[in-house]
């Protein structure tokens, strides 16, 4: 009976243990890169109990000490700040000073030459400063250009495309117009819808509204802020005009 006893004694203790060193896992592991943890304890070859647990992975984009040069001219130099989820980190500057090129190497669209970039946002989406629609598409498939690229069915790609593109301000009429048809406004809301069709969690906006009249502009703007406050969007934001950014 006393070793029976001092058996099950030890496996408690193990599994005390176990328990323990999960929760310093717990409070420890938020933010890494590692998902979820499986602790085993054993006695000898007999399992005597498994604990796991699942550490959620924060959302964010880190740049750290970023410099960039195109030759020999320094375009970037020691850049730092953190994007969190929920969050708009508006990047201000005037023409040329190096904001498109900081948005394009966040998003690798660019070869990053010094510092390092953390994006742990499990999507994004771009929308650029022109629309940048596919000319010998109509709307809904330029819209849902995105959804088609993750294998998503034409059927209900195109639906989400059309629900978007009425949430943009875009009519019915307006779904099978090809751009060439399109004003430089619904272009821009083509562009938008097209971004935001992919619900992604991180949303990469390089001056889109600076061609807009003030009315659309505002719309727009209303727009995204329902988007970071009812899906929690996070914005990296470019513009040269500091009153859109606050």
């Amino acid at each position: 009976m006393k070793v029976i006893e001092l058996q099950l004694e030890l496996k408690k203790r193990l599994l005390r243990a176990c328990h323990q060193h999960l929760e310093f896992l717990k409070s420890n592991l938020s933010g890494k890169t590692l998902s979820s943890y499986t602790f085993l304890c054993c006695d000898g070859f007999r399992n005597i109990g498994i604990a796991s647990c699942t550490t959620e992975k924060i959302e964010e984009l880190k740049v750290d000490n970023l410099s960039f040069s195109f030759g020999f001219k320094e375009i970037l130099k020691n850049i730092n700040f953190k994007l969190k989820k929920g969050e708009v980190v508006s990047i201000v500057g005037p023409s040329g000073g190096g904001k498109t090129t900081l948005l394009h190497l966040c998003a690798k669209l660019l070869t990053l030459e010094e510092g390092k970039i953390r994006n742990s946002f499990k999507s994004s989406s771009f929308a650029f400063q022109e629309a940048r629609l596919l000319p010998w598409k109509n709307v809904i498939d330029n819209i849902s250009l995105g959804l088609k690229a993750k294998n998503i069915k034409k059927q209900k790609a195109d639906e989400l495309s059309k629900n978007i593109a009425l949430k943009f301000g875009l009519q019915i009429d307006d779904f099978e117009k090809f751009p060439k048809d399109l004003s430089g406004g619904m272009k821009q809301r083509v562009s938008f819808a097209r971004a935001l069709v992919l619900n992604p969690s991180l949303l990469f906006l390089d001056e889109p509204f600076s061609a807009l009249d003030i009315g659309l502009k505002k719309e727009l703007q209303s727009l995204l802020i329902k988007e970071i406050n009812t899906n929690k969007l996070s914005i990296l934001f470019i513009t040269h005009d500091l009153m859109e950014a606050i």
